[in-house]
């Protein structure tokens, strides 16, 4: 069984027994990384419908709102602590060039600040070098760092309170462990974003769908349900990132838009959305289900067993599932498969076939086979980075 060392005194007293267990600094950092990462979503579809955007858009607004929320909260936080004389307090926390704050909160200062960098830094490059043509431009690698920074240090710190409290009031410690999922799921939809070019229905037969699959995506589901508390964590982190996905999916469409920079190959008339989310709810019932019954084997064992299980069940659910998406069925309303950017010809041949594989049969195989070794090498680094989320406190 696990220990771990308690922050708070116990018994716990009448007044922190009433105190609410999620704080009011944990409420400004999860608004805004709701803010960052609605704005990522809606930046993109931007791109997708509009066109050149400018450093004030309503995207970039809601991006650069979420940043200013964590990092103005986390620098507050630091300073309360710092200058703090409850020894309790400062115990709580890590010590960074003399001053002190969880290890959360100055990663939600070190993202902010990478955030707003990139923000002066995107425009000069638009201004130099015109349009994106990859979601990874240098600005952007740096505005994903420091959304990723803050997104994790989100986490510790909803899991810093998540643990101390699971020592003390356990029963009392559902909205952590929910809101503890929440971030978790948005960390998820980022690490998405980020391969999401290479995760098309056309390409759902090729070898390095899964190999991006089961390296990128697998680490942060099985470090995250490692580190929750609830009964069926990866379903419910799997099932918050199908639902915000969906979300978007199905009301970006109803709101107006109309393309601005040429060439206009398809004037859309309306926002594009992002790709149906893949079915990682799937793996996600599965790996839950699996862990209960060897929770108590050797890591490299989970790792083995949740890897290939992972494994199998993404490239079963996503290899049937593509026949469908790429059948005249899936164009409509739900799927929004028929959905194209304005940059992009609707008449052009092959759009609803699967992409070839450009290297030889036994390649293709061998594909597959590095993407099981990438899900049983990546299953066990989340195994063991969810230890340590476990054990987070300050």
């Amino acid at each position: 069984m696990e220990t771990i060392t308690p922050v708070f005194e116990l018994p716990l007293r009448k007044t922190e027994e009433r105190e609410s267990p999620v704080s009011l600094y944990t409420i400004f950092l999860i608004f805004g990384v709701t803010s960052i990462m609605t704005g990522v979503i809606w930046d993109i579809s931007w791109h997708m419908s509009i066109g050149r955007d400018s450093l004030f858009s309503p995207p970039h607004l809601a991006i650069y709102l979420g940043g200013l929320a964590t990092g103005i909260g986390s620098i507050i936080k630091l300073l309360i602590i710092t200058f703090s004389k409850k020894v309790k307090i400062r115990n709580s926390s890590v010590s960074f060039w003399g001053m002190k704050a969880p290890l959360g909160t100055l990663l939600c200062i070190w993202g902010a600040a990478a955030m707003l960098t990139s923000a002066p830094f995107d425009d000069w490059w638009h201004n130099t070098y015109g349009l994106d043509v990859k979601i990874l431009s240098p600005p952007h690698a740096l505005l994903f760092a420091g959304i990723i920074s803050i997104l994790t240090g989100t986490m510790l710190t909803v899991l810093s309170f998540q643990n101390q409290r699971e020592q003390i009031h356990p029963m009392n410690n559902n909205l952590l462990r929910w809101s503890f999922a929440y971030t978790a799921s948005l960390f998820l939809i980022a690490m998405y974003i980020f391969i999401i070019e290479h995760l098309g229905r056309t390409k759902m037969h090729n070898p390095l769908f899964y190999q991006l699959v089961c390296s990128v995506l697998i680490m942060p589901i099985a470090a995250t349900m490692r580190g929750s508390r609830l009964s069926y964590p990866a379903t419910t982190i799997t099932g918050f990132y199908t639902i915000i996905l969906l979300i978007q999916l199905w009301l970006l469409p109803l709101i107006p838009a109309e393309p601005k920079l040429a060439p206009i190959l398809n004037p859309v008339k309306h926002y594009v959305p992002l790709l149906f989310p893949l079915l990682l709810i799937v793996p996600g019932f599965i790996l839950d289900k699996l862990y209960k019954k060897i929770s108590n084997k050797n890591i490299f064992i989970q790792a083995v067993l949740c890897g290939s299980a992972f494994f199998v069940s993404v490239l079963i659910a996503q290899w049937f599932f593509s026949y469908f998406l790429n059948s005249p069925m899936s164009h409509n309303w739900v799927f929004q498969t028929h959905a194209l950017p304005y940059y992009k010809d609707p008449n052009v041949q092959h759009r609803f076939e699967f992409a070839k594989f450009a290297g030889t049969t036994s390649q293709y195989y061998m594909g597959f086979m590095i993407a099981l070794i990438h899900a049983v090498v990546f299953s066990y680094l989340g195994l063991k980075w969810g230890n340590w989320m476990r054990r987070v406190q300050r």
